[in-house]
């Protein structure tokens, strides 16, 4: 007969023992690419805001110029190219990220995608009524775009977005 020599069991807490290391590495990396994440949305929302801001400038200021005794007298021409000047202006003033936004002034409304656009709203009521560019007499709106492109040397990196 033979005796069998008894090994001592290995506790189960010794063969995990790595175990919660590895999984905190692994949830420490998607934690901080959370973050990252959160940053860039956070900054691309901040980008926007300022966007909007300086648009919503440019447009005001553009649109009071419309309003002036030239408009009795009929030279529409001046009043419409103050409207323009005065949109670049106002869009300058206001950084967007890091820079003044550069505005192209689309002069006599020759690009209907343009930066500058002067037109009509009949109904300002509506939100959704879409801007007439025809009837140049009775021009009663404008709507300014900021563009933060590459194209125009605007773009706004992100934080982590090139990793």
């Amino acid at each position: 007969m033979r005796i069998r020599e008894r090994r001592p069991r290995r506790c189960r807490a010794t063969r995990r023992r790595g175990n919660v290391l590895v999984f905190s590495a692994v949830l420490m990396v998607v934690l901080i690419g959370c973050i990252a994440f959160a940053v860039d949305v956070g900054y691309m929302m901040t980008i926007r805001t300022q966007a909007q801001r300086a648009a919503d400038a440019a447009a005001l200021a553009s649109a009071w110029e419309l309003i002036g005794e030239e408009r009795v007298r009929g030279d529409l021409a001046t009043i419409y190219t103050r409207a323009r000047v005065k949109a670049v202006e106002f869009a300058a003033h206001n950084e967007v990220g890091k820079h003044s936004p550069e505005v192209r002034p689309n002069y006599f409304n020759s690009d209907p995608d343009g930066d500058v656009i002067i037109g009509r709203i009949d109904n300002p009521f509506n939100p959704n009524e879409v801007m007439s560019l025809i009837e140049t007499d009775r021009h009663n709106a404008v709507t300014v775009r900021i563009r933060a492109t590459k194209a125009r040397g605007q773009e706004s990196p992100m934080f982590f977005g090139k990793i």
